[in-house]
């Protein structure tokens, strides 16, 4: 049995109904919105808690298969297509909006949540944002953490 094949088991074993196999499914996450790319996974896993992203990783490094994680694959770069082989992280379930702080401008999301939820989780609260481009970009006036988070340098 391959490594990639032994992994792919482990995970189906520690994570029973996350890890998706069907050819059909993979087939949606063989790409992104960039149009002239596409690697299609062994597998996908559903990942809906940080312990679920620790196990996938941990065992992924115990048999040397490559990772790629994904949020709603609406990037146009490329970044969550596999094209290394290996895995696909799914994080779209991980798309809870857990504190909103207006005063100091920031969020805390988890990894699947897109703008559409932070929208509404600050109109929700009394806070408001202007559309702005890029399904993962952030609301106007909140700021990454980061690297980014300094702004530009010069």
């Amino acid at each position: 049995m391959s490594q990639l094949a032994s992994a792919i088991e482990k995970l189906q074993s520690a994570l029973p109904g996350r890890v998706v196999v069907d050819p059909d499914v993979l087939e949606t996450y063989a790409r992104d919105e960039t149009v002239d790319l596409y690697a299609l996974p062994a597998c996908v896993v559903r990942a809906q808690s940080a312990i679920d992203v620790s196990t996938v990783l941990k065992i992924c490094n115990d048999y040397g298969v490559a990772v790629t994680p994904r949020g709603a694959g609406t990037g146009v770069t490329g970044g969550s297509v596999a094209v290394n082989g290996g895995i696909v992280l799914s994080l779209e379930k991980m798309n809870r909006v857990l504190e909103i702080d207006a005063r100091n401008m920031s969020a805390v999301v988890e990894p699947g949540a897109i703008t559409a939820d932070i929208q509404t989780a600050l109109a929700g609260g009394g806070g408001a944002a202007r559309p702005v481009r890029g399904a993962q970009a952030l609301p106007q006036g909140l700021r990454p953490y980061g690297r980014e988070a300094a702004g530009r340098r010069r």
